[in-house]
């Protein structure tokens, strides 16, 4: 038991000297930077979703400093204060611009300020405040603006019309039901001519054999015909005169002169 009491003792010692020495360098850190940094108030005119205290402050795309507190104005719902602290050296100017960006698909937002002329004054401050840079709306928050407006109106046409827009669901429902109807009848009415068309095929196929025949007997009978009518004039053509004497019979004198 009494060596199990030592490890325990030994563990929490040991914890308690990661934990201290965790703490020190933390608190050392912001000592430093509360020395090396400048405090500034931006006013954002809107949402600042994604914003949070701790949240990163960029100088043209580089950490320069972190969000200090954030406050809503009494007077106007729509203001928000912001106080962030920026590295001293940074040269934040009367024309540097801020703004709110989002990093990636996080949603986190951080506060960005873009430098201004090299010749421009340094920000003034009134007394008793620190110096306000008054934040231009991104492009982000425009089109977040927007989409709030138009899903605005839209809510409202809906609400204003609801009657309407249900009369007219009901009316296209009615009208599709129909639409199939009518599908269906044009459908079965096809079908039907189909049924017919191949039984009366059927049917003439079937009768056809018979007529084919006959067909074939009576043009054999014609080609005789023909064949007979040809001989006979051919013969004609030879001996004119029996159209009037008729056939002369050949075979006597040949008899006689025997």
């Amino acid at each position: 038991m009494e060596t199990r009491a030592n490890y325990v003792l030994i563990g929490v010692f040991t914890l308690a000297v990661i934990l201290g020495a965790f703490g020190f360098v933390w608190w050392f850190q912001r000592a430093g930077d509360a020395g090396s940094r400048a405090s500034y108030e931006v006013v954002f005119d809107g949402s600042v979703s994604g914003l949070r205290t701790g949240s990163a402050v960029n100088f043209n795309g580089v950490r320069v400093g972190e969000v200090y507190d954030i406050q809503l104005d009494a007077t106007d719902p729509r203001r928000v204060y912001v106080q962030i602290g920026v590295a001293s050296h940074i040269p934040v100017r009367a024309d540097t611009k801020a703004g709110l960006e989002t990093q990636g698909l996080t949603g986190i937002a951080v506060v960005a300020l873009i430098g201004g002329k090299l010749d421009a004054p340094p920000i003034v401050a009134e007394s008793g405040k620190l110096p306000r840079i008054t934040a231009e709306t991104s492009q982000m928050q425009d089109l977040m603006q927007a989409a709030r407006t138009v899903m605005s109106r839209v809510d409202k046409m809906l609400v204003e019309n609801e009657q309407q827009i249900k009369e007219m669901i009901v009316e296209i429902g009615a009208a599709g039901k129909s639409v199939k109807e009518a599908a269906d009848t044009l459908g079965n009415e096809i079908g039907a001519a189909g049924k017919s068309v191949k039984e009366a095929a059927d049917t003439l196929g079937n009768s056809a054999e018979p007529t084919l025949k006959e067909y074939r007997l009576l043009a054999q009978d014609a080609r005789r015909a023909v064949g007979d009518i040809a001989r006979f004039f051919r013969e004609l053509e030879k001996n004119p005169s029996q159209l009037v004497f008729g056939k002369k019979n050949t075979e006597a004198p040949a008899q006689q002169r025997r």
